[in-house]
C-alpha cells in the first residue's frame, strides 16, 4: 500500500471516528442515561482521535517528498553506469581496447 492510499484510508477512518463520537455525544445528552458522563468522555475522545487522524493524514499528503539516502545512492549509481557506458562507446575507449588486444597497452605502461 503506497503512502497516498494509506493517507486516504486514514482520512476516511478519522472522519468516521469523529462522526461516531459526535453521534454518541448527541444521543447520550438527549437521553441522559445513568453514568452518561463516561459516554460523553468516550465520545469526546473518539472525536479528538478522529480529527487528529484526519489532520495527520492531510499533513502527510501535503508535505513534499524527500529523497532518502538509498534513493540518492541509486541515482548516483545510475549516473555512474551511464557515464561508464558513454566512455565505452567513445573512440578513445575503442583505441585502448585495440591496443590492449595487440599488447601495445602493456608496453606503454612499462615505459611510464
Amino acid at each position: 500500500m503506497n503512502g497516498k492510499t494509506r493517507d486516504g484510508l486514514w482520512i476516511v477512518v478519522g472522519a468516521y471516528l469523529a462522526y461516531t463520537g459526535g453521534q454518541l455525544i448527541m444521543d447520550v445528552l438527549r437521553e441522559k442515561p445513568e453514568g452518561y458522563i463516561g459516554f460523553v468522555v468516550a465520545g469526546v475522545l473518539f472525536v479528538a482521535f478522529g480529527i487528529g487522524l484526519v489532520i495527520y493524514a492531510i499533513r502527510d499528503l501535503t508535505k513534499p517528498v524527500e529523497e532518502t539516502e538509498a534513493d540518492q545512492e541509486e541515482d548516483e549509481e545510475e549516473a555512474d553506469a551511464e557515464e561508464g557506458a558513454k566512455e565505452q562507446d567513445s573512440p578513445a575507449a575503442e583505441d585502448r581496447e585495440g591496443q590492449e588486444e595487440k599488447g601495445e597497452g602493456d608496453a606503454d605502461r612499462d615505459r611510464v
